[in-house]
Order: C-alpha cells, then structure tokens, then sequence
C-alpha cells in the first residue's frame, strides 16, 4: 500500500506541471479557464488534490477552448501533448486532454488504442444551452450513448435495438443527427450551460463568472467565480468526505510508468 501511495503521489506531481503549463498558456493569452468538478473540491477542500485522486479537470467554454488550441499548436511544449480526434486519430473520446510524453498512465478501456497514453489533465467544454428540461435530457442521452459507445462500454448482448443503435452511436450520426436537426436550432438561454464533452450536465452561468485564484499543490490556479456554488449543485455537501470504501480512484489503471511511453 506504500508503495502505491508513492506512486500515486508521483503521479499528482506530473499533473500539477501539466496543470502549471496549461495556466501558463491561459494567462499568457488571456485564456478563461476553470478548474472543475473533483479537482475543484481538492482546491476548496484540500487546497491540492483530493488525496485518492488520480487525474484533473479543467473546464472552459467553447470559445476559449478553440483560442487554447490554437495556441497549443506553437506554444504547448514538447513535452505535453494536447489529444484530441484531430491530433491523435485512433483517440476515440469527446473530451480533449493535455497528455506528458514519455510517460504512461494506460486505462483499461484505451488500452487497445493506438494512441498516446501519456499522464494526462481532461478538459471539459461548455457551452450555450437551452432552458427546456426535455431537450437537456435527450442531449445528455445522446452524448452519453455516444461516449460509452465510442469507448466500448456500450454493452447491448440482449438488446436488439441497442444493436442496431451502437453502430450509430459510434460513427457520431445519432450525434450530428440531433445537432443539426433539434438541438442547434433550439433558442439558447444564456443563463445556463452545458458541459459538451460527454456528461451533458447543465449548470448556471453565472457559477463560472470571473476566474478566483486559488492555492493547488502550492500553485496559484483559476477556479469559477461561485466555485461553492458549483460544487454544491453538482455534489451537494461536498466538505463531507465520503466513507473510506469510496476513497478511491475512478479509473481502470492497467500500467503506469512515469518515464517511458506505452507501447502496445
């Protein structure tokens, strides 16, 4: 148990200088960024990570994500790799990450995946939504049935119409279907928004605001304006540390290695 906790630890560590240059980059270009979700209950609760933690979440909206890649393409260090369907084909996810190369953090479900398996930080995407429950709730089904289907959770052994809707799922044609037939043409409320990148989960606006800074790992990161605000929604009591049989990552880890990169 020791030595995984060090290794954890060592872990963390390579996530905080990805963190330290993705903000680097952001404030250099005036680039709205959030820490989110877990990562974001570390910053409030633990002042770092949450001490099972094994990734970050990082979260913008879509216009600022689209100036962070075309920065990343001159000025991302070598040593990081922004991931995404465009830069890495074989990756199958919605969601970009910021990977390190020359390192490997392999989860069970890409692990077949001819891609760059390096540590890795996950961004988050939000944008636009509309104020009608029904329209959020298919939205947030089809980027799910989506996701899972892309990822190869999607089981459907039993299910004959699961079957037939995989395939669809996969090639994104439920996905572009919906876009451009319902869901793009929808009146949008400005007072909300959507986290696009696989969850679906709809959040007020005004939680994100202007970026507070607040201590990580002994860094200065940016997280939303009413950050206790946004955890609450989504988590509830979020101060509350859950039961010690819950302490633990979420990921499915089949090999880490903090200096070399993984190959099939």
């Amino acid at each position: 148990m020791e030595k995984e906790n060090e290794l954890l630890r060592q872990v963390q560590l390579k996530i905080v200088d990805i963190m330290v240059e993705i903000d680097k980059l952001c404030r250099e270009h005036n680039i709205v960024y959030y820490l989110a979700y877990g990562t974001a209950i570390g910053a409030v609760r633990h002042k770092g990570f949450i001490p099972w933690d094994d990734d970050a979440d990082i979260i913008m909206d879509r216009e600022n994500y689209e100036r962070f890649v075309e920065v990343c393409k001159k000025e991302l260090s070598p040593k990081f790799f922004l991931q995404t369907e465009e830069t890495d084909p074989e990756y199958k996810l919605v969601m970009p990450k910021v990977r390190m190369n020359d390192t490997s953090f392999v989860e069970k479900v890409s692990k077949d995946w001819n891609i760059n398996h390096g540590i890795y930080v996950d961004i988050f995407i939000i944008d636009e939504c509309p104020n009608n429950k029904f329209v959020q709730y298919v939205n947030k089904r089809v980027l799910c049935g989506t996701e899972f289907a892309r990822s190869g959770l999607y089981t459907c052994d039993k299910n004959p119409v699961k079957k037939i809707l995989k395939p669809l799922f996969y090639k994104r044609t439920i996905l572009n279907l919906w876009n451009n037939v319902v869901y793009d043409r929808w009146k949008k409320d400005d007072s909300l928004c959507v986290d696009n990148t696989g969850r679906g989960l709809v959040f007020k606006r005004e939680y994100f605001g202007k970026p507070r800074e607040m201590e990580f790992e002994g860094h200065k990161f940016y997280v939303p304006e009413k950050v206790e605000d946004f955890l609450t929604d989504y988590y509830g009591d979020y101060m509350q540390l859950p039961p010690e049989d819950k302490r633990v990552s979420h990921h499915s880890i089949i090999h880490i290695d903090l200096e070399k990169s993984y190959k099939k």
